[in-house]
């Protein structure tokens, strides 16, 4: 681990301790996203994911307990210089607290720390909540891609170049 990660290893959100998501962590990403995305991710697609080299996954924990209020997951590309986003939610009942501002500015700054010069996500057209917390937090529209979720409904493709300041 880098000495950037090992100092921004745990933080605070106010009541909630943000950190690397671990194994035992994995049960509520899929509970979480049973219940905020359309389409959520299968147990043994995030487990496939969660083991490759360049994935984490950091969550907010209300209280420092063990209940999953938040999460973000991110992928740092092979070639070094990229990273792509995997997945952001928020549990409804911790909405509006600045937890995916907070996890989203730190993975920003830990795909930095690794090497990620630029990250680039997918939105759902139907998502204008999300499309407008990404250009808040200083991401650009690049395009539209036609049918990109399983359902077949278009995502707005969505990137943004880090800076020293690991993308704050």
């Amino acid at each position: 681990m880098a000495r950037h990660e090992v100092r921004t290893a745990f933080a605070r959100c106010g009541p909630y301790q943000l950190r690397p998501l671990t194994w035992r962590d994995l049960a509520q990403v899929v509970a979480l996203e049973r219940l905020v995305f359309a389409e959520p991710i299968r147990p043994r697609e995030l487990v496939s994911l969660y083991r490759r080299p360049g994935v984490t996954y950091v969550g907010a924990f209300p209280d420092g307990g063990h209940r999953l209020g938040a999460y973000f997951g991110f992928e740092c590309l092979p070639s070094g210089h990229g990273t792509h986003v995997l997945a952001n939610a928020t549990h409804p009942d911790d909405r509006r607290r600045g937890l995916a501002r907070a996890l989203v500015s730190w993975g920003l700054e830990l795909a930095y720390a690794r090497g990620s010069r630029w990250i680039v996500g997918e939105v759902r057209v139907s998502n204008a909540a999300q499309l407008a917390f990404m250009e808040v937090m200083g991401w650009t529209v690049a395009d539209r891609m036609p049918r990109f979720f399983g359902n077949g409904e278009d995502a707005w493709m969505v990137y943004r170049c880090l800076d020293e300041a690991g993308g704050q």
